[in-house]
């Protein structure tokens, strides 16, 4: 099975750019446009990493961090 990323990022265009670097590495690729939908897709199945960027609207990506670490304990 292939380590799978989550890329979440407001920006399309970087999503999509970093979607092809990494599935050109044979990672499988998540994306989620914002926060609180990374979240959703983390309950979907299972993510190896999460690269993501901090400022965004909504939940930001440090907010996202923060609930992650939440989650790990």
């Amino acid at each position: 099975m292939k380590p799978t990323i989550l890329v979440v990022d407001d920006d399309d265009g970087v999503r999509y750019t970093l979607r092809e670097l990494l599935e050109a590495s044979d990672l499988a690729v998540v994306e989620a446009e914002e926060g609180r939908a990374a979240l959703t897709r983390l309950d979907e199945g299972r993510v190896d990493l999460v690269i993501t960027d901090l400022k965004m609207p909504g939940m930001s990506g440090l907010e996202l961090l923060e609930a992650l670490a939440r989650r790990a304990d």
